[in-house]
């Protein structure tokens, strides 16, 4: 069952939020995009068989202040199958996730984000991210192949072209409960153009599924699905994991040995992929 707020032309983002029973938990995210000065964007919601209303409820807040919203029901969807669904409901020329407990950093996000999307040829474009744990960190800076291999971009710091995950007819992989977005994200950055820009996205909250619990399928094949995705270049990315940890709160020594390690790792794969191209 969907339900439409529409407009007439299309959105620049699809702002894509899975949800069950979020009501009591949704106001900061819904109030961040309502703060937003730049309206260039949809809401798309995909909810997994809520009871309380959640639907109804942010729907009902976001035409008041004249956003557009569809939503989805599957009922008994897990999280990356609600995102599949969501996908394919969007109308827009990017999409990016945003947690039901999390929200957008500032109201200036979409306004500082739409010139990048707009000319960039990246397919992939992401940012940072602040931790909200403890006293709260921030979480991000640039991802090569061999840190992504250690370590994933916050999902709520990523916008995806459209056009180019339809050209891959790539979906979450709904066999990994909790890290499908890491496994998204390696084979993206398999064959798709990546580019950071150093602004804060959002907050993560911190207490969802995939900060507390462990996903022991995605973390037993992790590896594996790396050496199918990249092949060859697989050699270059297996660098112990506490090499990569350079975001900790308090960086230790290591962290920092091991982040130059992994500069110098990425600089030679860069090299010898130009001279392969030549």
């Amino acid at each position: 069952m969907t339900q439409k707020l529409k407009t007439e032309s299309q959105p620049l983002i699809s702002v894509i939020m899975p949800v069950l029973n979020s009501r009591r938990k949704i106001d900061a995210a819904l109030n961040s995009l309502i703060a937003q000065r730049s309206r260039r964007f949809e809401v798309v919601f995909s909810d997994g068989g809520s009871t309380d209303g959640t639907i109804d409820y942010a729907m009902q807040i976001l035409s008041a202040h004249g956003i557009e919203a569809l939503s989805i029901i599957a009922i008994g969807s897990s999280i990356y199958a609600a995102l599949n669904h969501a996908i394919r409901l969007a109308r827009g020329r990017w999409y990016y996730v945003l947690g039901s407990d999390d929200c957008l950093y500032s109201a200036e996000i979409i306004e500082r984000i739409q010139p990048v999307l707009v000319s960039s040829r990246a397919d992939v474009i992401y940012g940072d991210a602040w931790f909200e744990a403890g006293e709260g960190f921030l979480y991000g800076g640039p991802f090569w192949p061999s840190r992504l291999a250690a370590l994933n971009i916050c999902h709520q710091s990523i916008f995806y072209r459209a056009s180019r995950i339809n050209e891959l007819a790539l979906t979450y992989n709904e066999d990994y409960p909790l890290l499908a977005d890491w496994d998204y994200n390696l084979k993206l950055y398999s064959c798709s153009r990546f580019q950071h820009i150093p602004l804060l996205i959002c907050r993560f909250s911190c207490e969802g599924l995939s900060s507390t619990r462990v996903d022991y399928k995605f973390e037993q094949e992790r590896y594996q699905q790396i050496m199918t995705y990249f092949g060859w270049r697989s050699f270059f990315l297996f660098t112990p994991d506490w090499l990569s940890r350079s975001v900790a709160h308090r960086p230790t020594f290591f962290n920092r040995c091991g982040l130059m390690a992994n500069r110098l790792v990425y600089k030679l794969w860069r090299r010898l992929r130009l001279m392969t191209v030549r």
